[in-house]
């Protein structure tokens, strides 16, 4: 049989802190901002990947993981936006805080085992018919769940990726937004004053690429302050799913799946 591992929210749990500014690319290096990344880093305990060693038999727990754990880089960009324009494309008059999780900053990421191993146990007892041998894989994940939300209702999700995605599916995304800015000075009586005065408009682009294999993506919103994403396993979604029984001659018996 095949143990399956949820791997919770990173929501509240992980430690997170500033690691370094970054300069803007040359792409964006007109677009006033800061950039920076938040590190989520959160150890596996043992107790959650720890599992009957059998299902046929009373052979204690082991341990299906091999040093589990969730290392992620968020990329932060803090912008300030004056409403630029009355047609078309507006920009709004707003400050905005876009965050991402992409293949530029991903960081290690998620991982329960370097390599899926099996263990095997054997009836203790003189068999004549009946079940002779039971077989364990490694813990793989069942679902990775992400969630932001935002402290107060000051702020609000202005915009989400991905949206719902059916596994084996392969797709890019180029997303982006324009975001006006000030500039301009007045002279009158009293002297020179600064204009908030929407002058020009700067554009952002990212590109989100989205490979989900065996995994189905899953997009909630709850609430205008929260967005939360789950890769959900869609081939053998479940534990159960995974099970298999056969009957076999002594000489024929073995663990008929392929680990690779």
């Amino acid at each position: 049989y095949q143990v399956m591992e949820r791997v919770e929210s990173l929501d509240g749990q992980g430690k997170r802190h500033k690691r370094s500014l970054t300069q803007p690319p040359a792409a964006e290096a007109g677009l006033p901002h800061v950039a920076f990344y938040l590190n989520v880093n959160r150890k596996i305990s043992d107790a959650e990947c720890t599992f009957p060693r059998s299902r046929t038999w009373s052979r204690g727990d082991r341990l299906f993981c091999d040093s589990p754990n969730i290392s992620l880089v968020y990329r932060v960009n803090l912008e300030r936006s004056l409403q630029f324009g009355n047609t078309g494309s507006a920009t709004p008059d707003a400050k905005i805080v876009r965050i991402s999780l992409d293949e530029e900053s991903a960081g290690a990421g998620i991982q329960l085992n370097e390599d899926l191993s099996w263990s095997e146990n054997i009836a203790d007892y003189l068999l004549l018919d009946g079940w002779a041998r039971d077989y364990a894989t490694d813990a793989i994940a069942q679902d990775y769940r992400f969630s932001i939300e935002a402290s107060n209702t000051k702020a609000a999700v202005l915009k989400s990726l991905p949206t719902n995605l059916n596994s084996k599916y392969e797709h890019r995304e180029i997303s982006g937004f324009e975001v006006g800015v000030t500039g301009g000075v007045e002279v009158n009586k009293d002297g020179p004053k600064a204009k908030l005065e929407a002058s020009a408009k700067f554009s952002q682009q990212r590109q989100l690429a989205y490979n989900t294999q065996d995994y189905r993506v899953e997009r909630s919103a709850p609430s205008a302050q929260k967005v939360s994403f789950s890769w959900v396993r869609d081939q053998y979604a479940t534990a159960e799913s995974l099970l298999s029984s056969k009957t076999a001659t002594v000489w024929g018996m073995g663990y008929d799946v392929d680990h690779n």
